[in-house]
């Protein structure tokens, strides 16, 4: 079987919220598989087929010291594309609020 994570340890690394990674995931449709978790289902992420540079993040999450420069604009990368994301959902979510 594929090694899988949880939106929960794709936030840890990324620096975002789990439910901010969750979104992500769904609007950029990230391949899952779903396991019983306490009265109901989790979403484990399959490692191959998410983006790269969450990828790279993923394979690098040693210390500091062991990141290549690759690894360190990598994660930079994803950090960045995270935040746009999460401050284009706010902004949707705050555009829904005012129409009415």
């Amino acid at each position: 079987m594929s090694p899988t994570v949880t939106a929960a340890q794709i936030a840890d690394e990324m620096g975002i919220s789990k439910r901010t990674a969750q979104l992500i995931a769904d609007v950029e449709g990230w391949a899952y598989s779903e396991e019983a978790d306490r009265g109901g289902t989790r979403r484990l992420y399959i490692v191959a087929q998410l983006p790269a540079v969450l990828r790279a993040k993923l394979k690098w999450k040693g210390s500091d010291a062991d990141a290549t420069p690759e690894s360190r604009a990598a994660t930079q990368a994803g950090a960045a594309a995270a935040s746009r994301l999460a401050l284009r959902f706010s902004l949707e979510a705050r555009a829904a609020a005012n129409v009415g």
